[in-house]
């Protein structure tokens, strides 16, 4: 016997926190140095392992302990890109935004990934992981963890149908979520292109875009101004509110 019930719960938790953490939107950055996230992990999976009674199925062989490792490991990705793709579906809300406004050539260094990133994008997905992290987000991750054991046991595959069914339900509700988000200034992306390209057809002599750029961009921030620190709140609660398992 290579581990005991209670060790083994100790590895599949470790494994399932791990592979969620490696993945999960804040923890995952680079920024954070990994004796930390290591840290952070073993003290997650130590308490969900000691919370589910160390109720666990002893392991025998060499190769019953790499099919636990594999299988923990891919549940705990499923949970972490879950939320990530939440995150990946609002940073291409904020490139669309970007782009509306004209402020989408405006690069810097991205917050969670080492690729450069818009400004506008960078601000927004920052300010919605603060929120999400005020709101007990990560508390809401491990909740989910600990319930992950009813749906997919110790050492049992998880079923291919069932990941991919949650995959497409997540991605579809955070596509239609962010969309209902950047809704306001695509429509007035719209309207303002709109009038000016009736504009540059009454009036062909006159550089239009040369003078309708400063106004779009002023309108845009003043547009954003109102509108971001509502479409935030409205995403972290969506976010908290979309099941997992």
């Amino acid at each position: 016997m290579i581990a005991t019930g209670e060790f083994a719960m100790v590895i599949a938790s470790f494994c399932r926190v791990g592979g969620c953490f490696l993945v999960l939107p804040g923890l995952s950055s680079a920024r954070i140095p990994g004796p930390a996230r290591i840290y952070l992990t073993h003290a997650v999976a130590l308490t969900i392992a000691f919370a589910r009674g160390g109720d666990g199925q002893p392991v025998e062989t060499a190769s019953d302990l790499l099919a636990l490792i594999f299988a923990e490991s891919l549940v705990g990705l499923f949970i972490g890109m879950a939320a990530r793709m939440m995150m990946l579906a609002l940073s291409f809300a904020g490139t669309a935004i970007g782009m509306v406004i004209g402020f989408n050539n405006l690069f810097g260094q991205g917050v969670e990934d080492s690729e450069s990133q818009a400004a506008l994008t960078t601000l927004i997905t920052f300010s919605a992981l603060v929120l999400l992290f005020q709101m007990d987000f990560h508390h809401a991750v491990i909740r989910s963890l600990h319930r992950s054991y009813e749906v997919f046991p110790q050492c049992a595959a998880p079923e291919p149908n069932l990941l991919l069914s949650n995959i497409t339900r997540i991605l579809s509700s955070a596509f239609f979520i962010v969309l209902g988000l950047a809704g306001p200034f695509l429509v007035y992306g719209l309207i303002f292109n709109t009038a000016i390209g009736v504009l540059n057809k009454l009036t062909p002599q006159i550089p239009i875009f040369f003078v309708s750029l400063p106004v779009l961009s002023v309108r845009g921030l003043v547009l954003a101004h109102l509108a971001l620190p509502e479409m935030l709140l409205r995403f972290v609660d969506a976010f908290l509110q979309l099941p997992i398992l």
